[in-house]
């Protein structure tokens, strides 16, 4: 039984590298991130939209029927640049039963335009609401807490 328990406990971890600069980001400077994404990619748009942060997307070149690549290459001036890979969300309802059901795997890049700073470096896998946790509590760490 204990060796059931430590299975189950091992398989709910999540493996993260993160390496930040806390309180290095500025909530009324523009973002850029990628268009599209289906769970981290959109995930982190949403978190920093409702933190107050603005965020565009850039203008896609092409029709999105044939743009392979969504990305933009013009960040239209933006302070922040958010790079965001992942790979398909896995449906794992008995690993993630708890935790959102699907298992991300992703990797978060936070870059300052004007420093030429990486901001985050964030390598992680996880159930999605523990992923989405870590998101939340790392950008506690990254806002700047009193700006001048």
């Amino acid at each position: 039984m204990n060796k059931i328990l430590i299975v189950f406990a091992f398989c709910l971890s999540a493996c993260n590298a993160i390496h930040m600069k806390p309180n290095s980001m500025d909530k009324t400077q523009l973002v850029y991130a990628d268009r599209g994404g289906y769970s981290m990619k959109f995930a982190v748009k949403q978190e920093l939209e409702e933190r107050g942060y603005k965020v565009v997307v850039g203008k896609s070149k092409g029709t999105l029927l044939h743009d392979i690549d969504l990305s933009a290459s013009d960040t239209m001036n933006a302070r922040y640049v958010v790079k965001v890979f992942e790979k398909d969300p896995g449906f794992y309802p008995i690993i993630c039963m708890f935790s959102g059901l699907y298992w991300w795997s992703f990797s978060v890049s936070i870059a300052d335009q004007k420093t030429g700073q990486e901001l985050l470096a964030w390598a992680g896998r996880g159930c999605a609401n523990g992923a989405l946790g870590r998101l939340h509590r790392l950008m506690d760490q990254l806002e700047i807490k009193n700006p001048e």
